[in-house]
């Protein structure tokens, strides 16, 4: 007996309920054959090791099949290594297998991707992410994981875990790559188990995708050695990045500074000079929003204004409390009595915290005043101080400094837990940013806040 003949959206309806398995389906006709594979096409887990049979996949329907795909997770799989090999870290050679293959993946992904035909341009978006199946939390048996536990707490020189490559970073060995016109959407995967990218693969990748809208990264700033930590913040360019670029969102994960110690911060960069800001101040005037996360960053983010961010419409900001070159934005107040330890019999004794603004974290928000009009299209800008916890009034109190600006509102408000007052220029400068976007001033609120109370002042 024929099938019935359904209309196809409500074939993908009925289909799009979750059977066990739709194979069985797509024999029964043709029209069916279309609607399954709309829906099991649609999303793409690929394996670097099944690029080939994937090509042969969609080049057998003439590319038809290449219409139903939105989204493709590809998993980058390195080589397994040794049980001996777990108390060693990677050295050079492993590096550099670990690499090749990385590069291999890659190039091969972005040259099948390049022959699809235009009319699938911007059409995808495509996920990354790499593991080695040898690695400890990328071992889905939690029961080997706790035997391996177990060995790293009895016999710590025998395992040491996913300490082995710490300070490994997935590089491209060469800069050959395919572009691939129908990527829409870029994210690489950061989680437990999943390798490290280099943040200049990444840019380089990312180069060969010439109608690229959106860019999602999770990199890493936490590498020990100073040195290595310098060369892969330096070698994250974003100056070859495709021009259709918008949206970007991007968590540069670092050690944030204590801010209830005294204790030495890093030197990245000489005053003005931070590569990563300058790149990304760059890269924001093509962009319609703009997402920081626990970045270490410096005013000049927001500095020279010599040019529009014609289209941006919404930055958020999440920053380290100091700047690269070694400097708190944020001062000790050992005035404020608020932020007092009590000890033995009832006694406070004054603690160190770096929660007072000082005067480059108003030259930050002066510079950020400053770009806000040269922004026309601006709805909403924040700028929040990762500032951790703190161990105040008897127990854990959130410390935090935040900055928020309305556009439409022409409200500038800032939010922290140490009193502190603008400058006057720093005052004026959003004023200004008000002005542009169509209000007389802006309303601005100093709020001062504390476990307790809460107060605020209009300035």
């Amino acid at each position: 007996m024929p099938a019935p003949l359904l209309p196809f959206d409500v074939l993908l309806q009925i289909f799009s309920y979750g059977f066990e398995t739709l194979v069985p389906y797509a024999r029964v006709c043709r029209s069916w054959q279309i609607a399954v594979e709309a829906i099991t096409f649609a999303d793409i887990h690929l394996e670097s090791s099944s690029l080939r049979n994937f090509d042969k996949i969609i080049r057998s329907s003439n590319f038809v099949r290449c219409g139903h795909i939105r989204r493709i997770y590809f998993r980058i799989k390195l080589p397994k290594y040794s049980i001996e090999d777990r108390a060693q870290y990677e050295n050079e050679l492993d590096r550099r297998c670990n690499n090749n293959v990385f590069t291999k993946a890659i190039s091969a992904l972005l040259q099948t991707l390049s022959s699809w035909p235009q009319q699938f341009n911007s059409s995808v978006a495509l996920e990354i992410y790499a593991v080695c199946p040898s690695d400890f939390k990328a071992c889905p048996d939690w029961d080997l994981r706790t035997v391996r536990i177990q060995t790293y707490l009895a016999f710590p020189e025998k395992d040491i875990l996913d300490k082995r490559f710490e300070s490994s970073y997935l590089k491209l060995v060469h800069n050959r790559l395919s572009s691939a016109g129908c990527i829409y959407s870029l994210k690489t995967l950061d989680r437990e188990g999943f390798r490290r990218f280099a943040p200049s693969a990444i840019s380089q990748i990312v180069s060969h995708l010439p109608r690229l809208q959106s860019l999602d990264l999770a990199l890493n700033d936490d590498e020990p050695n100073d040195a290595q930590r310098d060369l892969l913040r330096d070698g994250f360019t974003m100056t070859s990045w495709p021009s259709s670029l918008r949206d970007l969102k991007l968590s540069y994960d670092g050690p944030t500074p204590k801010v209830n110690t005294d204790e030495a911060l890093p030197y990245r960069s000489s005053p003005g000079k931070d590569s990563l800001s300058r790149e990304l101040h760059g890269i924001s005037h093509q962009l319609k929003s703009l997402t920081l996360y626990n970045i270490m960053i410096d005013p000049e983010l927001f500095w020279p204004t010599d040019s529009t961010w014609p289209i941006l419409e919404r930055f958020t900001l999440f920053y380290q409390p100091a700047m690269t070159s070694g400097t708190w934005y944020f001062d000790n107040d050992p005035d404020d009595n608020s932020h007092r330890k009590t000890g033995h019999e009832g006694r406070s004794s004054p603690t160190i915290l770096h929660i007072h603004p000082n005067e480059h974290l108003q030259r930050l928000y002066l510079y950020a005043a400053r770009a806000a009009q040269c922004m026309p299209r601006l709805r909403w800008m924040e700028l929040e101080a990762e500032l951790g916890r703190g161990r105040v009034y008897y127990g854990d109190e959130f410390i935090e400094h935040r900055f928020e600006y309305n556009a439409w509102a022409g409200e500038a408000v800032w939010k922290g837990t140490s009193q502190w007052h603008l400058k006057d220029e720093v005052r004026e400068a959003w004023h200004a940013a008000a002005r542009s976007h169509g209000r007389d001033k802006a309303l601005i609120k100093l709020f001062h806040s504390s476990p307790y109370w809460e107060s605020w002042s209009l300035q």
